[in-house]
C-alpha cells in the first residue's frame, strides 16, 4: 500500500476512534409476544417489528444498523448488542424469533472478509439451522455454526468499507435467520443477539497503527 494511501486510511480510523464510546443513552421497546428489546446505540441500530404471531409462535424483526466505531484496545469494529427480556409468563410469551432482513453499513475504515452473529449471556436461545438455511448472505458464500448453535460465522466474501450488506432480503436471497428459545429456567429469560463484523486481513493492523498513534496523542 501506498504511504499515502496508508496515512489516508490512518486518518480515517482514527476519525472512527474518536467516536468510540460516544452514543446516545439506551432504549427499550416492547415487541409484543412477552419480549422487551434494549438498544445500548440508538443512534445507530434500529429494530422493526415485522409481524407478532401468536398462533404459528413467531416474532418476525427487521434491523438495520451503522457500524463505526472502533475498539480502542482490539483496534477492531466494535460489536453490536441487542438484548431481549421476557414480559410475560410463559405461557403468553413466544419462543421463536425471525430476522427477515438486515441493512448493515460498513463505516468502519476498513473492509470485512466475516460477520458472526452471536446469541449470549444465555444458555437459553439457539440459531435453529435448518429454518435458517435458506436466509440469504450474499456476497458472502459459507455459513458455520458452533458446536452449541449459539454462534454463526458467514465468510467467503468481502463487505468494503463504505458498503451496504443486505442478508435476508430478496437480493441476497431471502430467508429468515431464526432463533428458539427456552423457556425453562425459573426466571424469566435474558440473552443478546451480538453482531461481530471481522476486519480483512490487514485492516487489523492498520486500526492498531491508528489506535497507537490516538494513544500517543493522548499521552501529550
Amino acid at each position: 500500500m501506498h504511504a499515502s494511501r496508508t496515512l489516508s486510511v490512518v486518518l480515517s480510523l482514527l476519525g472512527a476512534l474518536s467516536l468510540a464510546g460516544v452514543s446516545s443513552a439506551q432504549t427499550s421497546m416492547d415487541l409484543g409476544g412477552g419480549w422487551r428489546a434494549t438498544i445500548f446505540d440508538p443512534d445507530h441500530v434500529s429494530l422493526t417489528v415485522v409481524s407478532v404471531d401468536v398462533a404459528n409462535n413467531l416474532l418476525t424483526l427487521r434491523k438495520e444498523a451503522t457500524f463505526l466505531e472502533i475498539d480502542p484496545f482490539t483496534g477492531r469494529p466494535q460489536p453490536i448488542n441487542i438484548s431481549f427480556t421476557q414480559t410475560a409468563p410463559d405461557g403468553a410469551t413466544i419462543t421463536r424469533f425471525a430476522i427477515d432482513e438486515e441493512l448493515l453499513t460498513n463505516q468502519t475504515g476498513v473492509a470485512w472478509d466475516q460477520f458472526d452473529q452471536v446469541l449470549v449471556d444465555s444458555n437459553q436461545a439457539v440459531f435453529n439451522q435448518s429454518l435458517s438455511a435458506g436466509f440469504g448472505i450474499t456476497p458472502f458464500t459459507s455459513r458455520s455454526y458452533n458446536g452449541a448453535s449459539t454462534a454463526v460465522s458467514f465468510t467467503g466474501g468481502i463487505i468494503p468499507d463504505g458498503g451496504n450488506w443486505n442478508p435476508g432480503s430478496a437480493g441476497a436471497g431471502g430467508g429468515e435467520l431464526v432463533w428458539d428459545v427456552n423457556l425453562s429456567s425459573p426466571n424469566p429469560v435474558t440473552f443478546s443477539l451480538k453482531e461481530i463484523p471481522v476486519p480483512a486481513p490487514g485492516g487489523v493492523a492498520l486500526m492498531g497503527l491508528a489506535a497507537a498513534v490516538a494513544a500517543g496523542r493522548r499521552r501529550r
